[in-house]
């Protein structure tokens, strides 16, 4: 379910390393990072909430314990492919990352997109559209692509 008229009604889930994203929340709440897999969903699920207005989510959970979301913030660009190579790799980045205050939601509330199910706590694949959780902050609704 949407949060709002700004947020797309899915979102990306994903896993990064947590200094990685606490080094970005302290520079400046951006985040460039490379995932191995192609993003290929992901990415026309960006162009279509960017021609409608709206902000597309992207919950993080620590790399090293997938069981709790640590960050969020919203997709700025996805690009397919490594550069330089022909590797099935996606180059994306996210704008006003923001850590989620304790208790942190727990993975496994959010549901799958594709079948409305929530992502098992096994659940190791590299990325996942789900629907867009209510728990993002309302305040939020007011991010700029910048």
């Amino acid at each position: 379910m949407p949060t709002g008229d700004s947020f797309s009604e899915t979102c990306v889930y994903t896993i990064a390393h947590t200094a990685a994203l606490d080094a970005a929340f302290s520079r400046d709440r951006v985040a460039t990072l490379v995932e191995g897999k192609r993003w290929a969903q992901a990415q026309r699920l960006l162009r279509v909430a960017e021609k409608s207005g709206r902000l597309v989510p992207l919950l993080f959970a620590a790399a090293e314990s997938t069981d709790r979301l640590i960050y969020y913030g919203f997709l700025k660009n996805i690009i397919l492919g490594a550069p330089g190579t022909a590797e099935p790799a996606t180059t994306f980045s996210v704008f006003q990352l923001t850590p989620f205050p304790p208790p942190q939601p727990l993975k496994t509330t959010l549901i799958v997109s594709s079948t409305g199910h929530a992502i098992p706590a096994s659940h190791i694949r590299p990325y996942v559209i789900c629907r867009t959780p209510a728990f993002i902050p309302a305040e939020a609704q007011s991010a700029q692509g910048t």
